[in-house]
């Protein structure tokens, strides 16, 4: 695996190589995370990796889902009712009520819903996203107008 990744995306395995020689020191390694190129595994490594012969599938009898967005990250986490607030991060920070969506929390502020259908709300410490389950596949348009104005620090 850490061989595909020189050979196929050279530019994840380096920084991949440190953040795991940081996880076993005790250490953060945010400050490598964050230069990492947004690429998908599959995509950057699995692909390529299969096309050259170096990876191979074999069958498995588990379940999979595929998690790229926040509408199927709140079926994922899903208690199978549909009709509450799935929560990712600290639950008791946050308070649904008549509600249904997806909150994910890492900001420590009290986030309250009240009365929204399928909203999606991403509270981190430097920035908020509002939006609904239908549009949050257009969050790639806002972040790369955001890297337009210079606000790559927040993404």
């Amino acid at each position: 695996m850490v061989a595909a990744f020189d050979d196929f995306a050279a530019d994840l395995g380096t920084p991949l190589r440190d953040i795991a020689a940081s996880v076993a020191a005790g250490e953060d390694f945010r400050h490598i995370w964050d230069t990492l190129p947004a690429i998908a595994f599959d995509y950057a490594v699995a692909e390529p990796a299969a096309k050259a012969g170096r990876f191979l599938v074999v069958p498995g009898t588990f379940g999979w889902q595929d998690v790229g967005d926040f509408a199927s990250l709140a079926g994922a986490r899903s208690n199978g009712s549909g009709s509450d607030v799935i929560v990712v991060g600290d639950s008791t920070k946050v308070h649904p009520n008549n509600s249904t969506g997806i909150v994910v929390g890492s900001s420590g502020r009290i986030i309250t819903v009240l009365g929204m259908t399928d909203v999606v709300i991403v509270d981190t410490p430097d920035a908020l996203l509002v939006t609904t389950k239908d549009h949050a596949q257009d969050v790639k348009q806002i972040v790369e107008s955001m890297k337009e104005q210079g606000l790559e620090g927040i993404l």
